[in-house]
């Protein structure tokens, strides 16, 4: 565990190793979702203000769910602000980002779907990293355990303090009792959906690009697109990670709906939201504004040709 990385010379600031991953989640996002927009031959140009929109959007959606999850704590203007001390929730950030990028692509008339699909490999590589700086900050830590995987953070830790005030015996040399990793757990999971979903995107994208050239050379028996089901292979894998790993933390800050934590209760609507798209919606409506444009192309050229006519 390191929650400060290094203090840059000369300006004493610190960097924090939760701040230093989650600007390399979006640094390894940034561009690795241009490689694959080109190799799913979408144009780029579409995802440059989307991508844009969903960074900011996820920070602050990440942000305002844990002030939600945390009314009791005493806030202020100035330290709802203050994001270097920690305070974000994953699903907030998930929810806001992918929120805004769909409505830049659905105001930019493109198929969100397929851009989406583009993206959801790095949304899952971003989960893998942002988790490595949890357990660098030691935040979102499991519970007591003597299984062989657990371990003890140091006196200077989250877990520490927290370990403190619910008053859980120490190590004599201040080290806390072995917890589980559950920010290890996650970071491997993350990485591991998102290897599946690049897996699917590789299957079905000889389907895609055959439709859309297809569709380009005016043909209507085109076959249909598969857009959106690597998104939604994500959220349902993740939503049934996420409501099994809860059982495992131990951290206090995480907010609880009834019997169940605010992430349990979100991912249950997630589980649903992936089954009703994946099982409904998709098959029956896909995306089909290519050929309607080509369409409206088509009239419009007739009515012009006519007019020159008369």
């Amino acid at each position: 565990m390191q929650p400060i990385l290094f203090v840059i010379p000369g300006l004493d600031l610190p960097v924090y190793g939760y701040g230093l991953m989650l600007g390399l989640a979006f640094l390894v996002g940034w561009y690795a979702a241009l490689t694959s927009a080109r190799w799913l031959r979408l144009d780029v140009d579409a995802l440059y203000p989307a991508m844009a929109a969903a960074i900011v959007a996820s920070i602050v959606g990440a942000r305002l769910l844990y002030i939600l999850t945390n009314l009791d704590e005493h806030w202020t203007f100035a330290r709802m602000l203050n994001i270097r001390q920690g305070g974000l929730v994953a699903y907030g950030g998930y929810i806001a980002g992918v929120a805004a990028g769909v409505y830049v692509f659905m105001r930019k008339r493109v198929n969100a779907w397929a851009y989406v699909d583009a993206v959801t490999p790095l949304l899952a590589v971003g989960l893998g990293l942002t988790r490595i700086g949890c357990f660098l900050r030691g935040c979102c830590f499991g519970r007591v355990s003597d299984s062989p995987l657990a371990i003890s953070f140091p006196p200077e830790s989250l877990v520490h303090d927290e370990h403190v005030k619910q008053g859980i015996p120490l190590l004599t040399d201040g080290w806390t009792t072995p917890v589980l990793p559950t920010q290890l757990f996650e970071s491997m999971v993350g990485f591991s959906i998102a290897a599946i979903a690049l897996a699917w995107l590789a299957f079905i994208r000889p389907r895609n690009l055959a439709s859309q050239e297809a569709l380009e050379r005016g043909e209507t028996d085109a076959p249909p697109r598969r857009d959106g089901y690597a998104f939604v292979l994500f959220l349902a894998l993740y939503a049934v990670w996420r409501f099994c790993v809860e059982f495992l933390r131990d951290d206090q800050a995480r907010g609880w709906i009834g019997p169940l934590s605010t992430s349990q209760f979100i991912s249950l609507w997630m589980l649903a939201l992936a089954i009703f798209l994946g099982a409904y919606w998709l098959p029956r409506h896909p995306w089909r504004r290519k050929s309607v444009e080509i369409d409206r192309a088509t009239r419009r050229r007739q009515t012009r040709a006519g007019r020159r006519k008369r």
